[in-house]
């Protein structure tokens, strides 16, 4: 409420945090700022996943800083791994009461739970949990509309059409087209850093990054989201993408 806050952490160094002004140290207690990996606002309060566990640290509705509560997911999830993204997915494609949290972890479950409190059980409830694929990369989801597509072993996966029938991946698999071709790239490259998938809204674009070897030899699947054709695009050498003010960097 006192103004806007940048957070930062890579699961190695301290965490940083930011006033519009001045960089300092993040101020939290319950757990070391260097093992988290993954930040999130959800419901009012930022969530982190701690490197390489199935745990969730939260801070009070409306906190920055100060001391955070662990939520294990041990015990939800089947196929081992750790937790590796928490995803604030909602309905409308909006932010309100209907957001739900969907827990990811490195074997490609996913954890659906709906609720306000992760500290009370009445207030935070598992709604089921589901096998879309083994993600690739870590960059491997981004929000379309109301959707996550996510980027996994079974191609590229709607989770709003993966619900719709949980028993056939392959139904929500929005990659059919270039299925065969893709998976050829995630076996030899998947291990290479540079994986991501963005989903450009101003020029109705997916981007799937294809980290073909090192910077100098990467490339792109893009598929046009109206028509839902496909193109391999050499259209940037890139390490990364980002979107600042509508525009694709």
């Amino acid at each position: 409420t006192a103004g806007n806050y940048l957070l930062c952490v890579n699961g190695v160094d301290s965490g940083r945090s930011y006033d519009g002004t001045t960089w300092s140290a993040w101020s939290i207690t319950g757990v070391a700022s260097t093992a988290l990996t993954q930040l999130l606002v959800w419901k009012r309060r930022v969530l982190a996943i701690e490197e390489s566990t199935f745990k969730m640290w939260y801070l009070a509705a409306d906190a920055i800083s100060g001391a955070m509560t662990s939520f294990s997911f041990s015990g939800i999830f089947q196929r081992g791994g750790y937790l590796t993204a928490l995803i604030n997915w909602t309905v409308d494609g909006g932010s309100g009461v209907d957001d739900h949290l969907l827990a990811v972890t490195s074997e490609g479950e996913v954890a659906l739970y709906k609720g306000t409190d992760p500290s009370t059980a009445a207030n935070f409830a598992l709604q089921g949990v589901y096998f879309i694929g083994k993600p690739v990369g870590t960059r491997f989801y981004t929000k379309k509309g109301g959707d996550v597509i996510f980027l996994t072993s079974s191609g590229v996966v709607s989770f709003t059409g993966f619900l719709q029938d949980a028993a056939q991946v392959e139904k929500a698999a929005l990659s059919d087209r270039i299925l065969p071709t893709l998976q050829s790239d995630i076996l030899a490259y998947g291990a290479t850093s540079g994986w991501e998938i963005h989903h450009y809204v101003e020029e109705t674009l997916l981007i799937v990054q294809v980290p073909a070897g090192s910077v100098g030899s990467r490339y792109q699947w893009v598929q046009n989201t109206q028509t839902g054709a496909w193109s391999r695009l050499y259209m940037a050498d890139a390490a990364t993408f980002a979107i600042l003010n509508r525009v694709l960097y």
